[in-house]
């Protein structure tokens, strides 16, 4: 259900605002959210309408969460959703666990760890009525925040939740970079919201500016002059009562009128008719831009008396008085108002009220007045700024440190020094992935002269677009010019360490290897850039040398303790050793890591790249047989792929999560996965083709096709040197051979099994799909005794902690058919329920099916008859829920473990109770067990 209203059909009056706000509160307090996006421009009324809906009676007894974004605050990370939190007593935010009771967010964190903290504060509130999250002027708002919301709103699907955000449709070149990064996710939660309305509002028409006009004046007005009113304000209701405020009262209005050109003539004209202290406050307001205390305001206005000067400001509309708050703090009325005074106040004087200010603010608000307040460049105040950035840069806040940067680059007084500190601010942007403010400024980057730092952010940026190209080469002069500059150092860790990324991608090992060596050899580097080289290191090794040998080598090189003992400042080497540990067959053990990583990650905000943590966890978990939580980590994988806008990562979360997918016969959503890995996967690499080729190979597989697994594989044997094939050989190297045998090429079949029984040495897992494939050539070479052996020796290798369940049911039925061939059919029967049991335990349908066909040839009954019709119908997110009330878990933990709430899981359930004809969780637990699908 989605409701547009569009351009020129504004909300008129209160009744038909408040008429609109009781439907979605009808829903939403039956449990059906509702997104709505208020637009328009500047003055046209959208914060009042905000202002009015959260104060109506419909939201009695609702919480609100609200937030006003600015332009000058938009490189806080997580200012919008610290906003929120201040709105939530701090006891109640230690109760819930959350890691925010002191309404503060650890640095580093990222959108989705604070996106499933936010589904679970918005859960627990809900526990005292509906919430209703509020955000004025998103187009400001910080991009972590805005990630973080939309990973939040995707997951509260049956909440009693209210959205409301208002967004400026026409906004200025001022913070553009920051609108249009905004608008990407709003819009694309807009579209998937059930139920969401986007209205933009146009000026008013000619009745309601009569009605305005008439409460001006106390009576009514002339039509010629509410045409010339409508045409000169375009229906704008705050220039409507600017103007009319200026208009003599109660004398005529017809051709006396005297309407301004520009809303800074209007403003001017307002401020000359103030008195002096008045007009000197009004000033000061408009400087500071912020809500302060009055006396704060009279200090940098040199107001005498600023209690008397307030009133004629108050009355004139241009400042607002909190005057029930013990400060009481004062600020400009309105936004354009603001730029408008800024504008109609003389250079001289701005300069003199920023000097003021500058003594009175935070000192992170000084700078900006510092740099308003001077007539020149000023080399000196450049340096201090450039070391306030490399201050906050230590302390991962990129995006104010970028900013600072580039303030220090404006003040700076030579052109080297210019583009150094232009050069610094654009490269931190792009180590913090944010490439929308990135990507303005390398026409200036281009510009400079010859440095280790513009090749650093040219570099960079290319490597992000493709992994071939002149990045290679511009980061390669970076890391060998920076590496001998003392200052510059860190630039050289940087181009090290993207350098090394972009080895990755091309599948280069050895090249990684050494040059993440070479990156942490450099002294004294900021710690955050040789944890992530460190990290990267263990890719290189691996790429290099295999699994299991890379794991050696990255123990040796990077030791840590043991997942349970390991501490924050080590959660990303560990998730690459974990990683490692999936790909060297040590299932146990990677889920261990990759799961302590991701903990530390959500806990302390420590770096992890969830986004690849969450994938591999899913693969191994796969291999392991735990196909349910893997389907739930590739879903993860996914989640912070959109909600932190991560393009790089979709391929293999996309092809992990249709690995699941595809063994249990749900081929529709596999194909669905494989399509969008497919369709991101050019960008990035030949990296990424084990993960696709896997995929697809999985799905041929489950549907019998051995051709198509044939063809999924066929390039990767001849990329088998280094690199992610190499790597991820425990993935698709048992495939290939299955597929070779099947489709006859027995010889290079042989050729692959021998590659897989020495790959099986010091990967025991790989001990199983070895016997079944040695037995399944012997068999398709006509000796049936010999694939009896080995059938017999691989089912007599006893189950490990590592075990891979599918290849060893696969083994079972194919030892159980090679019997019937022989006449062995009490032996062969047994073998075939065996097989049978695991691929029920797996709910691997299409695989079950083949073995209980396998059974009635043989003529005997399947134990199980098709149960799995009510399961068979649920959705992901059903699947995903029932399958983890089969483990056991309270509603209460199955929101915790999918990020969602509470009620959501509850709503889901009563779904899949009313479709299996069931009423309680104990039946959906036998259900689920005795189902396959």
């Amino acid at each position: 259900m989605r409701m547009t209203w569009q351009e020129g059909q504004a909300f008129v009056g209160r009744e038909e605002e408040l008429g609109r706000l009781r439907g979605w509160m009808s829903d939403v307090r039956d449990g059906r959210p509702w997104v709505v996006l208020v637009e328009g421009e500047p003055g046209i009324g959208k914060t009042t309408m905000l202002r009015r809906w959260l104060a109506a009676p419909e939201l009695t007894g609702v919480t609100v969460l609200r937030a006003g974004c600015d332009p000058d605050e938009a490189d806080v990370p997580f200012g919008v959703v610290g906003q929120f939190l201040a709105r939530v007593d701090r006891a109640r935010l230690q109760e819930l666990g959350l890691g925010l009771a002191e309404a503060s967010i650890p640095p580093g964190a990222t959108a989705f760890q604070i996106g499933g903290d936010l589904v679970r504060l918005i859960d627990a509130l809900q526990g005292a009525g509906p919430v209703a999250v509020a955000v004025d002027d998103v187009q400001w708002a910080d991009a972590l925040s805005m990630q973080a919301l939309r990973f939040a709103l995707h997951r509260l699907e049956a909440d009693a939740l209210l959205i409301l955000l208002t967004r400026r449709s026409q906004p200025g070149t001022e913070g553009q970079a920051r609108v249009d990064e905004a608008q990407g996710p709003i819009e694309r939660t807009i579209r998937a919201a059930e139920r969401s309305a986007h209205i933009t509002l146009g000026g008013l028409d000619l009745d309601a500016i009569s009605e305005l006009a008439q409460e001006h004046a106390g009576r009514r007005i002339e039509d010629k002059t509410l045409t010339r009113l409508a045409e000169q304000t375009e229906g704008n209701p705050l220039y409507l009562n600017m103007i009319l405020a200026q208009t003599p009262h109660p004398g005529p209005l017809g051709d006396a009128m005297t309407v301004p050109t520009t809303l800074v003539a209007g403003i001017r004209r307002q401020l000359e008719s103030l008195p002096e202290p008045a007009r000197h406050l009004v000033e000061a307001a408009a400087v500071l831009n912020t809500p302060a205390p009055l006396w704060t305001v009279g200090r940098i206005a040199a107001v005498q008396d600023p209690a008397a000067a307030l009133a004629p400001a108050l009355e004139a509309g241009l400042l607002r008085w909190r005057s029930a708050e013990p400060t009481t703090p004062v600020t400009i009325a309105h936004a354009l108002q603001q730029k408008a005074v800024i504008h109609a106040t003389a250079p001289a004087r701005l300069q003199q009220l920023h000097a003021a200010a500058a003594q009175v603010v935070e000192r992170d608000a000084t700078w900006a007045h510092r740099i308003a307040a001077s007539a020149s460049p000023d080399p000196g105040l450049a340096e201090e700024l450039a070391r306030e950035a490399e201050t906050q840069a230590a302390g991962t806040n990129l995006e104010r440190a970028a900013t600072l940067g580039l303030w220090a680059a404006d003040m700076a007084d030579s052109r080297p020094e210019q583009e150094r500190h232009l050069c610094t601010a654009t490269a931190r942007l792009l180590w913090a992935d944010d490439f929308t403010r990135a990507a303005p400024l390398l026409t200036r980057v281009e510009a400079c002269g010859p440095s280790p730092l513009k090749s650093l952010v040219l570099g960079a940026y290319e490597s992000s677009r493709s992994v071939t190209g002149p990045a290679q080469a511009q980061l390669t002069r970076a890391l060998e010019e920076a590496e001998h500059e003392p200052e510059l150092r860190w630039a050289a860790a940087m181009a090290g360490t993207w350098l090394g990324l972009l080895y990755t991608y091309q599948g280069r090992g050895t090249q990684v290897a050494a040059t993440l060596q070479q990156v942490l050899e450099l002294t004294s580097i900021p710690d955050s850039l040789r944890l992530r080289a460190r990290g990267f290191l263990g890719l290189g090794l691996g790429f290099a040398h295999g699994a299991s040998r890379g794991l050696a080598l990255f123990a040796e090189a990077v030791p840590m303790p043991d997942a349970a003992t390991v501490t924050a400042g080590d959660a990303f080497p560990l998730s690459i050793r974990g990683a490692l540990n999936g790909w060297a067959g040590r299932l146990t053990q990677a889920v261990d890591d990759l799961t302590a990583a991701l903990g530390l990650g959500s806990r302390h905000g420590a770096p992890v790249m969830a986004e690849y943590t969450y994938a591999n966890l899913a693969a191994a978990q796969y291999l392991h047989g735990a196909w349910s939580e893997a389907t739930i980590s590739a879903n993860h994988a996914l989640a912070v792929t959109d909600a932190e806008d991560k393009p790089w990562a979709k391929p293999p979360a996309h092809a992990i999560a249709a690995w699941p997918l595809a063994a249990q016969g749900d081929w529709e959503q596999a194909e669905a996965h494989i399509r969008a890995a497919q369709q991101w996967a050019p960008s990035f690499g030949p990296g990424i083709l084990p993960h696709v080729a896997t995929a697809k190979a999985l799905l041929a597989q489950a549907r019998g096709d051995h051709t198509g697994m044939r063809k999924a594989l066929r390039p990767l044997p001849s990329m088998l040197g280094q690199g992610m094939p190499l790597l991820s050989r425990l993935w698709w190297l048992p495939l290939h051979a299955h597929a070779l045998i099947a489709t006859g090429e027995l010889a290079e079949a042989g050729r692959a099994l021998a590659e897989l029984a020495g790959l099986a040495t010091d990967t025991p897992p790989l001990l199983v799909p070895a016997g079944w494939l040695t037995g399944l050539l012997a068999e398709r070479q006509g000796d049936p005794r010999t694939a009896l052996d080995r059938y017999r020796s691989a089912v007599a290798v006893p189950p490990g902690p590592d075990d891979m369940p599918l290849y060893r049911a696969q083994l079972q039925q194919a030892l159980g058919q090679c019997l019937l061939s022989t006449g062995e059919h009490a032996e062969a029967v047994a073998a075939l329920r065996a097989a049978q049991h695991g691929f029920q335990q797996l709910r691997a349908r299409p695989y079950l099916e083949r073995c209980e066909a396998a059974l009635a040839a043989a003529q005997e009954r399947a134990l199980h008859p098709a149960l799995h019709d009510a399961a068979s119908e649920m959705t992901v997110r059903e699947l995903d829920i029932a399958h983890l009330v089969e483990r056991g878990m309270t509603n209460k933990e199955i929101a915790a473990e999918l990020f969602i709430s509470t009620k959501t899981v509850e709503y889901h359930l009563g779904h899949i109770f009313t479709r299996a004809h069931i009423t309680s969780r104990r039946q959906l637990r036998e259900l689920m067990r005795a189902a396959s699908v």
